[in-house]
């Protein structure tokens, strides 16, 4: 079999060579994916598969995180934590790429170290940080631009010609092929060897099973045994098959047969610990609140509660469920329906109804909401009455005495405002916005052609309730003084001055 992978030209970058019988096959190196046979970098950040807590960068075949600055700094490559300040003298610890008593001064790392970069790499000073731009050739490794190629942190070293090198498997260890991908496998390539304490002529002892890693090795090793080579023997399992019975507390000791029997495990009784204890037959065996009922189970019991109620955090005490009947209150999981303003598993939360503003459902003046446990209450503005402050008051119904709304038999009717109303005088002897201003008919008097004044003859007007009356000067008469006194009637004296003599 001709091994292709010899030649650095059998697969492109980024890339692993595979040798087969007859033939290889590429495969991609940790980071990067098949694009229809080139191996092209795989972007953590975009696809939301990186592990950063705050920000992520992208890398050629890996991705660096990084956090909020000035006031956080990496701990472990992932996790952000806050850097350390005093209120008095400033910061005593800043964040990587800050420098001043406040840590707010950025540190200009290119300046720093011209070759913070590697050899091949072009240093791009940024705020709290920087960048590394590889020249062609090189690759970002660990923060250094690295000549491309060679795979698992071995060396690569410069042959001389151009753009030649080669990777120096030595440097890592358990590597080989051209680009050091190929990892040895510990477990069949192991050779004997003493150790400080003992001799290992295979890599797990004590029928250890070897497990392949990518450096070294590790042992799984039986039940009996522990130690990085499965070299100490231990009694962890003595009491795995139940040496002491089912219902009997098992302790390991040092000394064989390595168990020791105790006491009954709890809720079981008698020599060998096989009878259940029923709890559930005295009250002193068990912790079930008073109302509760306890039902005995193997090797325990249980406490059950009545309906209406269920069972608290503890298992043993009941507590009441705002439930919306007894019958909807199950004793496992609480209320299964809840009384109308309470909500939750167990019904005790209160329902805000005040965030849905009932009160303003007809104008939004109209009331107060004030929320109370598992209900509420509107309080109605003036004009508004109802539970929701729905509808307006009818003024006119409202008035207890006639005194305080519309007077003098006045029509009061309703304008559709919030205490709106008004009065509809039925004399014009009254005005007013309740009817109840006298009007003076005398000094409200309006003449006429045929009537100019209210009183003839120099009569006096008096206001009266209605209209008005006239005070008539001596000698006159009738309902406005316009008429003359007859002195004489029948050549007699009239009797109206006959009673004046």
């Amino acid at each position: 079999d001709v091994d292709e992978c010899i030649e650095a030209t059998s697969c492109g970058n980024h890339s692993i060579c595979n040798n087969t019988d007859g033939s290889f096959f590429c495969t991609c190196l940790d980071g990067f994916i098949d694009d229809d046979g080139n191996c092209t970098d795989i972007n953590e950040c975009a696809l939301g598969t990186d592990v950063c807590q705050q920000n992520c960068t992208n890398t050629l075949g890996s991705y660096e995180c990084a956090c909020n600055t000035p006031v956080y700094y990496l701990e472990d490559d992932v996790t952000c934590v806050l850097t350390v300040c005093n209120s008095s003298i400033g910061c005593t610890e800043c964040v990587e790429g800050y420098t001043g008593a406040n840590c707010d001064e950025d540190i200009d790392e290119c300046a720093n170290d011209a070759f913070i970069c590697g050899i091949g790499g072009n240093c791009t000073n940024e705020v709290g940080s920087y960048q590394c731009n590889c020249s062609d050739g090189y690759e970002l490794n660990l923060g250094n631009c690295t000549l491309d190629g060679c795979q698992n942190g071995a060396a690569c070293e410069n042959t001389g010609e151009p753009n030649g090198f080669f990777c120096n498997c030595s440097s890592i260890g358990e590597f080989n092929g051209t680009y050091c991908e190929i990892n040895i496998n510990a477990c069949t390539e192991f050779v004997p060897y003493n150790t400080s304490t003992i001799y290992l002529d295979k890599p797990c002892l004590n029928n250890g099973t070897c497990n392949d890693a990518i450096t070294g090795y590790t042992c799984s090793c039986p039940d009996a045994f522990s130690g990085i080579f499965c070299e100490i023997g231990r009694r962890v399992n003595s009491c795995k098959d139940d040496p002491c019975g089912e219902n009997v507390d098992c302790t390991l000791v040092t000394n064989p047969p390595f168990y020791s029997c105790g006491a009954c495990l709890p809720g079981y009784t008698n020599d060998t610990c096989e009878i259940d204890l029923d709890e559930c037959s005295n009250s002193d065996l068990n912790d079930c609140c008073d109302e509760c009922e306890c039902e005995n189970t193997k090797g325990s019991y249980k406490c059950k509660c009545p309906p209406g109620q269920k069972l608290d955090a503890d298992e043993r005490s009941c507590k009441v469920c705002n439930c919306s009947s007894p019958a909807a209150c199950n004793a496992s999981v609480g209320c299964t329906e809840c009384l109308s303003g309470f909500k939750g598993a167990n019904c005790d939360e209160d329902i805000d109804e005040c965030s849905s503003n009932p009160c303003t459902k007809l104008d939004l003046g109209a009331g107060v909401c004030n929320n109370t446990r598992g209900s509420y209450v509107c309080e109605c503005a003036p004009g508004y009455e109802g539970d929701l402050c729905d509808h307006l008051v009818d003024v006119c119904a409202s008035f207890a005495e006639p005194s305080e709304g519309c007077q003098h038999n006045a029509n009061c009717s309703n304008t559709g405002q919030p205490n709106g109303y008004e009065c509809t005088c039925v004399t014009p002897d009254y005005t007013g916005v309740n009817c109840a201003t006298d009007v003076d008919a005398c000094v409200k008097y309006i003449p006429t052609r045929e009537k100019l004044d209210p009183c003839y003859n120099g009569a006096t007007c008096v206001d009266a309730a209605v209209g008005y009356t006239c005070n008539c000067p001596s000698g006159f008469t009738g309902l406005f003084c316009e008429s003359k006194l007859q002195l004489l009637k029948n050549n007699h004296l009239h009797p109206f001055f006959m009673q004046l003599l």
